[in-house]
Order: C-alpha cells, then structure tokens, then sequence
C-alpha cells in the first residue's frame, strides 16, 4: 500500500478503518500510533478519529473536509491548525 492511495483514517476505539481509492482495510493499531508511521507533510490529523490525507482533500469549510465525496467533520481542537496548513 502506498501513502498516496490513502484517503483518510478513521478510529474505530482500538481499530482503524483505512480509506483507499478503491478500498478500505481495517487493522488493529491505534490512529495514534498510525500517525506516527505517516508522512507529516502529507496527512493532517482534524479529528480525534479522523487522519486526512491532504492530497484528497477535494474541498474544505471552516467545519468540514470533503475527502472522497465524503463530509468529515473538522473538530474545534483542531481547526486552527487544519486552517494553518490549508
């Protein structure tokens, strides 16, 4: 699996569901300990259940990010940062 083909992560308590292009996997591993295996530069963390990958986003509010034709919610302890590298 390359970093590119991942669209975004999503917490699951003790599983992660991995967005793919065409595909998801779900794996037992904390999106904490996840992260720190992804690229800083690439993916964004906006959610305590939610990692993005940047080059996916297809739209973006002060609220949500649109991944995939998905509308993820943006948290409020995130968003200054989500703002900043947007």
């Amino acid at each position: 699996m390359d970093f590119y083909d991942i669209l975004y992560v999503e917490s699951y308590a003790e599983y992660i569901k991995i967005h793919l292009k065409d595909r998801f996997l779900v794996v037992r591993e904390s999106i904490s300990n996840f992260e720190s295996k992804l690229p800083e530069n690439q993916f964004i963390r906006f959610h305590r259940s939610f990692i993005g990958n940047l080059l996916a986003i297809d739209s973006y509010t002060h609220e949500y990010l649109e991944i995939g034709g998905k509308a993820l919610t943006i948290s409020r302890s995130y968003i200054e940062e989500v703002l900043k590298r947007l």
